[in-house]
């Protein structure tokens, strides 16, 4: 994603001659340089290299954020309808 062309302001897409915003469109190609992904962590060595599985991307791509799979964590109370659900 770090390697992607930012220069994509207007595109012409198929069969329309014409050219329009990159945001008007449902193209997948972006100048957005910022990519999400689901992997697993393996491991993290003592220079703080991550070893992951399953994540689709170029070697040396920085890495901006990691956030735990919130499935794998119980609420902590259950979940309470707010005044808006019970018409209060």
């Amino acid at each position: 994603m770090h390697l992607s062309r930012r220069d994509l302001v207007l595109q012409s897409p198929a069969n329309d001659g014409e050219l329009h915003g990159t945001f008007s469109l449902r193209a997948p190609v972006r100048p957005n340089p910022i990519g999400t992904a689901i992997a697993r962590l393996i491991s993290i060595d003592g220079d703080g290299v991550l070893l992951v599985r399953g994540l689709d991307c170029v070697d040396g791509t920085p890495l901006l954020d990691l956030k735990p799979d919130r499935a794998l964590f119980t609420p902590i109370a259950p979940e309470q309808p707010g005044d808006w659900q019970v018409g209060e």
